[in-house]
């Protein structure tokens, strides 16, 4: 009987545990809902504030750290997520954070020797034997793919004088970082908010 009893209040015990577990998991989770994106975006499209802004004649202004640290306050505000205010020593290394896959890899190779798309059969070999040596399971971090691009540049003749990693964010916010400029364009802000609060989903 007392055996019996302890059973008991042990399966409780478990029970509880995994529904709190459960309530954590899924009930607190914090998702990237369409209309989160849209509240980020509408937050950013509007930030205003002066010392945050950056202007620069005939260029699009651009958003410093300070305005970034702004923007995800304001964001944490209105999504009711509770958060550590970010410091700004964290917001200059936030390009570190960034992995790049080996299909992301082949696109920036692609783009580098101007190729369309595809990585050639005769140089595919090369490209997976140098994504392969950094063996990193979970992608490689900007300054690897930098040095691959270098390697190739030094062996192939059609590579373009300098690759400007400008076209999207994730390349673009380590390639700023790694030379201390902090102007973000509104999409780039929008990418590093996200992946501030949603980190995996792009």
């Amino acid at each position: 009987m007392l055996i019996c009893s302890k059973f008991k209040m042990y399966s409780k015990i478990v029970i509880l545990f995994f529904c709190v577990t459960l309530y954590f998991l899924q009930c607190q989770g914090v998702r990237l809902t369409k209309q989160r994106q849209r509240t980020i975006k509408n937050i950013v499209n509007s930030y205003a504030k002066p010392e945050g802004i950056v202007v620069e004649a005939n260029r699009e202004p651009t958003i410093n750290l300070n305005g970034v640290k702004d923007v995800i306050e304001q964001v944490a505000q209105r999504l009711s997520i509770q958060i550590e205010p970010p410091r700004i020593e964290e917001l200059e290394t936030i390009g570190s954070s960034y992995r790049y896959t080996s299909w992301e890899v082949d696109r920036h190779v692609c783009k580098y020797l101007g190729y369309d798309g595809v990585v050639p059969s005769h140089m595919r070999m090369t490209v997976s034997f140098l994504y392969g040596s950094f063996d990193r399971p979970d992608g490689i971090c900007f300054h690897q793919l930098e040095d691959i691009l270098r390697r190739l540049r030094e062996g192939y003749d059609n590579t373009i004088a300098e690759y400007v990693f400008g076209d999207e964010p994730k390349t673009a916010i380590p390639y700023k970082t790694a030379r201390a400029e902090y102007k973000f364009t509104k999409k780039e802000v929008i990418f590093m908010v996200v992946n501030f609060f949603f980190p995996g989903v792009y």
